[in-house]
């Protein structure tokens, strides 16, 4: 006790526990001293309590080292004006803001960013993570006074926007950006990322699609991908010409509805946000209004343009039957095709409306129906060949009639009628739908009626019996004979 007087008085603090010296304070830095210096110390010192807690001290040594943790960083908060770093590391020094690389604070606001997420992974005390998250905040502050935009998340740097095209910009570089914005977009949200990050991406995108409506007065297609551009109705020429021009534009058109349509398809398919579906299904709507303008009737299912040559309407005094019969067997080629393929509804109504036109054509020209097609037959017709009788079967001579004589997928009604009569189990009787159970077929009813009153029986239901009714003609039958006649009474 009286050494630790002596050291008491000494020094003005108490002795430390077990009578070793504790790390000296270093003396208060000057206005100029340096700050790298302090933090060193305060790492070192950092591991002497962290070693004195993994080794379970006690209070009271590991007491007066967190003191001496404080001062060194109270010099450092007094030096610096900011608390020190977790774990004593000088932290990045963030560029000026007058001549600072906005891509440098960037990559500064990653690395911090990394650091922060190290230490909640590992648990870190909130005393170490707290400075942590002030420097990265700190670095946001300064990439939002140098820049003036917030720093995207993560400290990637942002997609740059790509400058407003002149008047004489060039649409389809845009829609390029487009798509390649779009899938940007798709990939982010594809890989759950955050709020944070897909909205700046969303926003640019839009900023893309308004370039282009600005610079083409139209709404970006979908997907960024241009669409085929309608050809303009040409002035109106000669009238021979003017038909051969209305023709191939019209057929250029009809290409243009075709993609789209695929585009409309494709984006259904793969569930497409709403405003993009709506785009491309008013640019499909767009082509096919120019088509109706142009030609005066509506595109055909599908958007297909017409074979180069389209089948004429033959008349009885022109054209050859052999030439019809090729296009009726190509056009129930194509027929067949659409619905193998699964072709809408429409389209393939519009290819069997045009082939049963091609087959009435050969019908007025030769006066047959085509090769290969069936010969049309009224209702009646029908009905007829459904009420035919099957043929009975033809007896040969010399041979038994004991045998069933009819085959089961022939002739099933008198196939049964043969088995259940020749092999002696029922036997007919001249009341209708009434026959007589021979012992074979009466063996097999009881044991049916055995197995059904056990179990109706189970479920609490009661037996009870109902008269049989005999006709007149059968009772007076039975009178005309000897036999049996005192049974009689009782039938």
């Amino acid at each position: 006790l009286a050494f630790k007087k002596q050291y008491k008085d000494l020094t003005g603090v108490d002795a430390p526990a077990g009578g070793k010296p504790a790390a000296k304070p270093a003396p208060a830095p000057a206005s100029s001293g340096n700050a790298d210096k302090i933090l060193e110390q305060i790492a070192e010192q950092g591991n002497v309590v962290r070693d004195l807690k993994a080794a379970k001290a006690g209070k009271d040594q590991i007491k007066p080292a967190v003191d001496q943790l404080l001062a060194f960083k109270k010099q450092y908060k007094d030096l610096t004006g900011v608390d020190a770093p977790a774990g004593g590391k000088p932290a990045a020094k963030p560029a000026p803001a007058s001549s600072g690389n906005a891509d440098k604070i960037l990559e500064q606001i990653a690395e911090q960013g990394n650091v922060v997420r190290d230490l909640k992974a590992a648990k870190a005390g909130k005393d170490q993570i707290k400075p942590a998250v002030d420097q990265l905040l700190a670095f946001k502050k300064q990439y939002k006074d140098l820049t003036g935009v917030d720093a995207p998340a993560g400290g990637k740097p942002a997609a740059k926007p790509a400058p407003a095209p002149a008047s004489s910009g060039n649409a389809d570089k845009i829609l390029e950006q487009i798509a390649e914005q779009g899938n940007v977009v798709r990939d982010l949200k594809a890989a759950k990322a955050g709020k944070d990050q897909i909205k700046p991406a969303v926003d640019q995108l839009l900023a893309f699609k308004k370039q282009y409506k600005d610079l083409t007065g139209l709404d970006a297609p979908a997907g960024g991908k241009p669409a085929a551009k309608p050809a303009p109705v040409a002035a109106t020429p000669p009238p021979a010409a003017a038909t051969a021009t209305s023709n191939s534009d019209g057929d250029k058109i009809l290409e243009a509805i075709f993609e789209q349509g695929n585009v409309v398809r494709q984006l259904k398919s793969n569930k497409a946000p709403k405003p993009e579906v709506t785009a491309a299904v008013q640019l499909l709507l767009k082509h096919k209004a120019e088509y109706k303008a142009l030609t005066g009737k509506d595109a055909q299912p599908g958007g297909k343009a017409p074979s180069s040559e389209p089948v004429k309407t033959m008349s009885v005094d022109s054209g050859s039957p052999q030439q019809l019969e090729a296009q009726i067997k190509e056009q129930g080629d194509k027929v067949r095709a659409a619905k193998g393929s699964g072709a809408s509804k429409d389209e393939v109504q519009g290819l069997v409306k045009e082939l049963l036109k091609l087959k009435t054509d050969y019908k007025t020209l030769t006066g047959n129906d085509p090769p290969g097609a069936a010969p049309q037959q009224s209702s009646k017709q029908k009905k007829k060949e459904k009420k035919a009788p099957a043929p009975k079967p033809k007896i040969e001579a010399g041979v038994t009639r004991l045998g069933i004589e009819a085959k089961k997928f022939e002739d099933l009604p008198n196939w049964y009628s043969q088995v259940i009569t020749k092999s002696e189990m029922i036997e007919y009787y001249d009341v209708s739908g009434c026959y007589i159970l021979r012992p074979w077929s009466f063996f097999i009813w009881e044991i049916i009626q055995k197995w059904f009153d056990t179990h109706i029986k189970a479920m609490g239901v009661t037996n009870c019996y109902f008269p049989m009714f005999v006709s007149h003609a059968a009772l007076k039958k039975e009178k005309s004979t000897d036999r049996d006649s005192a049974l009689i009474p009782l039938l």
